[in-house]
Formats: C-alpha cells, structure tokens, sequence
C-alpha cells in the first residue's frame, strides 16, 4: 500500500487515551522538600486534609436551574403508577381479528358505497392538469430530499444470519410526512372555495379517550399526523336509526379485547388537542401514516390486511369519541348529531380511505343502534418511485388517489 500523509497521520483520541494511561501510572518522586520543613520548624498542611474538610462544600448539581430534571424511575412511587392495569391501543397497536374485531369493539357495521353521498365525487374523471401537480409532489417527497439518516437493518428470512450494509437516506415516517402534507396543501390550493371553511393543522395531535369493555377499562390513545378542521361538522349521510336492521359479524371465540396490552402506567382522561376558542374546530379530516417498522404484532408477524384496514375504523372511533365527548360532555351515549369524521390511512403508496358515522358510545351489547362505517378499498398511488440508472423515475401513477383526497376535503 501507498504511504500517503493520510496514512501517517496519528489518531488523536488514541493518542490521548495512551498519553493518559502512561502519565496516571507515575509514581510520586520524593524530592527531600517535606524533610526539610521539618527540620527548619516551618509549618505546612497536609493536601488531603485540605481537601477533605472542604467536602461539604462541594458544588450540587441537583439545585441548578439549567440542567434538566432526572427523570423519574418506573416504580410504584412514578405518579402515573395505578395498581389496577388498563388495556392500551396506541399507534403501535395491531388488533388480531383485524377488521371484523374492529367492528365489534366500536360498535360499527359496514354500509354499502351506493349509500356514500360523495361517491359521484370520487367517481369523477381526474382532470389532467392535476397529474403533473401531484407527480411533483411524489417526487419531490421520495426522491429530491437531501435528508440522510440510518435506515432500518436489512432481513433476509432464508439467510437470518447475514448481516448487510447499513444503508442511509430518507426514512418511511419522513416520507410519509411530505407526501401528506404536500398533497393537502394541494388540496387547499384547488380549492379556494373552501379556505374560510377549513383549516389545515400540522400534527402530530394526540387524542384519547377511555372507555369500559367487559368491566375493564380500555384507554384509546392514537395519534393524528395530519389534521384539517372545519368550522361546521359535516352532516350525517344516514339516519342514526337506520342502522338498527345491521348485524356485527361473529368473532367468537375471539373476544374484542384480544391483543390489547396491560399496563400499570396510564392517566385514564380523555383528551381533545384542539381548543374550544378556535373557530375552526370541528375534525373534518384526519391523515393517519402506517410504518410497519413501528407497527407490527405481539408476537413479530407481518400486518396482514384486514389489520391494516382495522386501524382506521380504530383511529376514527379514537378521534370521534374524543370530539363527542368535548361537546356532549363526558356521560353521552346516544349523540343529539351524529359525528362524521373522514380518516386517509396511508404508508406513502397504499392509500385507504374510509368514513366513520359516530351515532352513539354505547356497546352492542346495550342498544340496537349501531355506527355506520364506510370503507373504500385500498388503491395504490403508484408502482415504481426510484432512481433508475441514475435518474428519478415515476412509473404506474394512479390519479385516482388524488381524485378521492380531493373530493374528502372538498366534502362539507
């Protein structure tokens, strides 16, 4: 190999550590000088004795104002210690029965699309001068973000052992997070009609609501990374009593509680971000991201479909029954308005839109009322966005997407 100057060059930090190694390991040379005060009768003090009655002086680091407080231990003494566990759905939650427990614990049966006001909406021919909007939007997303961070490892199932390279760029979240609010902001651009009636609210919002479910307590706590407000609740699509002649589907021998966590660690309050004096304070739209590095089962298995659509009608009921208990107080059951909130559950190419009707809080179990739920099958945005020899390429796009996004904010 070549001799550069680079390769003559010394490591500093292991430079210091051996400089330090070797200086620590002195030993005290006695140079006759103690002996000598001694015999001349001149006094002198002993360093260590100095040093230790100046011990209680010492500096406190507990009592400055600029550090940071330690953080509290997770014990029985941690303020939101409570002995009785509570069982948890968070954004990292995945239900086992997927779409169907889903149902049964809100409460909610599914309506045919026919009975979707805005169908004819979602129906339309996209216009064409949207595509090269929206294409711009994905591209500038994916692949023209200078960010640069680690990214998850590599697994190979047939080889579990080999370790491959580390590979740095944009992550799923921040991926996600681009592409939802460029493509709202579009919304609102082509839509100036709309702008004194909505609001865009950059996330994330948190919410939560508890409830009971076969005397237990459950605590719904999901987060909104998108949100768009309205200063008028959109209006309900069907009669609240309608949905008496549905039927829940049968999990049994599941019960609605399978695959929540316990926890000791909780504060069982509900909780709505927006604030009672802002005008626009109405939930009108609600983007919700999928990371399936953060989302997956208890026992490490893949997210199977049903599961992915089961956490929309999950985050809507979260959402909804945050907002009916802020205006109808926290003891409602059956709502004087029914709700409607509108949830795009998305992971950066599926995108899955659906519309929760919340008509009542009660279970199935204590009224024959049901909520109504409308679930719009998956439709993928595009099939390849990636560097192609080099070069940003975009191929499969699907206007369709776009086209169903607007008509959701465009609804009222």
């Amino acid at each position: 190999m070549k001799r550069t100057l680079v390769l003559l060059q010394q490591h500093c930090g292991r430079m210091f550590r051996k400089h330090w190694k070797i200086q620590g390991q002195r030993v005290l040379i006695v140079d006759g000088a103690l002996k000598e005060l001694k015999t001349k009768g001149i006094p002198f003090e002993d360093a260590n004795e100095v040093v230790r009655d100046n011990v209680e002086t010492k500096f406190e680091f507990d009592s400055v104002d600029f550090f940071p407080p330690r953080p509290v231990p997770w014990d029985e003494n941690h303020p939101d210690y409570n002995k009785d566990p509570c069982l948890k759905y968070t954004d990292s939650s995945v239900l086992l029965g997927g779409l169907d427990q889903a149902k049964v614990f809100t409460n909610s049966c599914e309506m045919d699309l026919d009975t979707l006001p805005i169908l004819e909406h979602i129906s339309r021919t996209p216009e064409p001068s949207h595509e090269n909007l929206v294409t711009r939007c994905i591209k500038s997303s994916f692949l023209y973000d200078a960010t640069q961070e680690k990214l998850p490892k590599i697994k190979d199932p047939e080889r579990p052992a080999f370790n491959f390279p580390r590979q740095y760029g944009l992550t799923d979240r921040r991926k996600n997070l681009l592409l939802g609010k460029r493509l709202m902001q579009l919304c609102s651009s082509l839509s100036p009609q709309h702008l004194d009636h909505h609001r865009l609210v950059p996330g994330p919002l948190k919410f939560q609501a508890g409830v009971q479910r076969d005397d237990k307590r459950i605590l719904l706590s999901n987060v909104a990374d998108f949100l768009v407000t309205s200063n008028k609740k959109i209006k309900p699509f069907i009669d609240a009593t309608a949905t008496q002649k549905f039927s829940l589907p049968n999990i049994f021998p599941l019960s609605q509680l399978v695959s929540l966590e316990a926890h000791h660690f909780y504060q069982f309050n509900d909780i709505f971000p927006i604030s009672e004096n802002f005008e626009k304070k109405n939930v009108h739209t609600v983007i919700v991201h999928f990371n399936k590095n953060e989302v997956a089962n208890l026992y490490d298995t893949e997210v199977t479909e049903s599961q992915f659509l089961s956490r929309s009608l999950m985050k809507c009921y979260t959402f909804a029954l945050a907002q009916a208990r802020r205006i109808y107080g926290e003891d409602v059951i059956d709502l004087p308005e029914p709700l409607v909130i509108q949830c795009v559950h998305m992971d950066g190419k599926i995108f899955h839109f659906s519309i929760l009707q919340l008509n009542t809080t009660a279970t199935h179990e204590e009224t024959t009322k049901h909520n109504a739920y409308w679930n719009i099958p998956s439709i993928s945005l595009y099939e390849t966005c990636d560097y192609i020899d080099g070069r940003p390429e975009l191929h499969g796009y699907n206007p369709r997407v776009f086209q169903t996004l607007l008509s959701f904010f465009q609804n009222i």
